[in-house]
């Protein structure tokens, strides 16, 4: 089995999260040449932006495991379409590997414990922080995030542990400060990008 390599240079200080969600207009022109790609990524966004609409457990959880299900899915929806398939894993991204493992650990949601909160946020020009206006955005993450459970995967042998380790620690800390959503669409929108870069 071909290694994966994570390339935890990738991983850098949130400072904010994002309200308006949608695919990068720099992008959209190239994933518009494939419909089945870009519906498949607006699909994600849209499961992404429910999720922070809703405070209902089941709904939650019904909304990242679709998101989940979906991004894995543009993986199958480029068989067709390119000769070289663009894997959530083939960058080394340590956020996209997490989010790929991830589906196959809680594709069952039921198991998972779900913490929420309301979370104060600046809703402004992050250049004028002295402008900004105080709100209460509710946050969801997942409370059970555990290495062992990834370790049980039948493919986890293709990742080196310990940078794993450290990839999925990042995204555990960050899901708790900024929401699993947040989290999910930073990994759509990479992996867009990827996808945009490797269809041109």
């Amino acid at each position: 089995m071909k290694p994966v390599p994570i390339d935890l240079s990738r991983l850098t200080d949130i400072d904010r999260a994002h309200v308006f969600l949608g695919v990068d207009d720099e992008i959209r022109p190239i994933l518009e040449r494939f419909p089945a790609i870009l519906e498949r990524v607006q699909n994600v966004i849209h499961f992404i932006s429910q999720i922070g609409a809703h405070d209902v457990r089941e709904n939650v959880c019904g909304y990242i495991r679709a998101t989940l299900a979906e991004m894995v899915s543009i993986e199958d929806a480029q068989k067709d379409i390119v000769s070289a398939v663009q894997l959530m894993t083939t960058s080394g991204n340590p956020l996209l590997c997490v989010v790929r493992e991830l589906r196959n650990v809680e594709i069952h949601l039921s198991s998972v414990t779900l913490s929420s909160r309301n979370q104060p946020y600046l809703w402004g020009d992050i250049a004028k922080p002295g402008d900004a206006t105080e709100v209460d955005i509710q946050i969801h993450w997942i409370d059970n995030i555990d290495i062992e459970s990834f370790r049980k995967l039948r493919y986890y042998e293709k990742y080196d542990d310990s940078a794993f380790k450290v990839a999925l620690s990042w995204f555990d800390k960050n899901q708790r400060c900024w929401g699993i959503g947040e989290l999910l669409y930073r990994a759509i929108s990479e992996y867009a990008m990827e996808l945009a870069g490797s269809l041109l």
